[in-house]
């Protein structure tokens, strides 16, 4: 017995060196990837501050010469040094503010859609994979059907409207060429791949115990996705919409 007891014994602080050494390696590992994932959390923060002092040290002539003139000014006069942003600036804004009211619910609809089982899977998965599909198509590409071809089918729509609803004011101009409202359905089809897709994958990110928890308090499958599951996921939604907003 004490034979068999000093055995066990010695069998015991033998593995108990080997686990404080396991320790120790596993320690240090973690102290390391701890300080590289600091070291890259600042080298982006380094990347960030430097874009920022190019941008603003060759920028820097123009904004002696014409200061806010160029921001407020509507004139564009290459013969006569005069250079205003305001109307590139202005159209920019408003067709993404345009492209987001459309692009907003339509991309989180059809995360949602495809995210948490609405669809059958045969209608699910091939959405999902055209929806990663299109995301992954370069932008310039889209932008250049949107001209060749939805542009052209678009005319005729906005001469309708301006002959129908011409008495409400987003309609009350006679178009005479591409509007804002073109612009911005352009890229409505540009964003909502983007939106869908991220967000899609945040939303299958949530914890699977905050839907049981849900339904087991006696909310529905809707009350759950609206009141539960969408304001864990809202912060990833918004980084999601700016990504695709860019």
């Amino acid at each position: 017995m004490v034979e068999g007891f000093s055995r066990r014994s010695e069998f015991t602080l033998a593995w108990g060196g080997d686990i404080t050494q396991g320790n120790s390696l596993t320690n240090g590992l973690d102290w390391g990837f701890k300080q590289l994932t600091r070291l890259c959390s600042l080298g982006v923060v380094v990347i960030l501050g430097w874009i920022a002092w190019v941008v603003f040290t060759d920028a820097r002539p123009a904004i002696a010469k014409f200061g806010w003139e160029f921001i407020v000014s509507q004139q564009w006069d290459s013969s006569e040094q005069l250079f205003g942003g305001l109307p590139y600036i202005f159209g920019s804004v408003v067709s993404s503010f345009i492209a987001l009211i459309f692009a907003l619910p339509l991309g989180l609809a059809v995360a949602v859609m495809t995210s948490e089982n609405l669809l059958p899977a045969p209608v699910r998965v091939p959405i999902a994979f055209l929806v990663e599909l299109i995301a992954s198509i370069p932008s310039v590409i889209i932008g250049l059907w949107g001209i060749f071809v939805f542009i052209p089918v678009l005319m005729p729509v906005q001469g309708a409207l301006f002959k129908y609803l011409g008495w409400l004011p987003i309609c009350g101009t006679e178009p005479f060429g591409p509007s804002m409202l073109v612009a911005g359905l352009v890229l409505t089809v540009m964003i909502i791949p983007t939106i869908a897709s991220i967000s899609r994958d945040i939303l299958l990110s949530v914890s699977p115990s905050l839907r049981s928890a849900s339904m087991a308090l006696g909310a529905t499958r809707w009350e759950t996705i609206c009141s539960v599951i969408l304001p864990s996921a809202s912060s990833g939604i918004i980084g999601a919409t700016i990504l695709a907003s860019r």
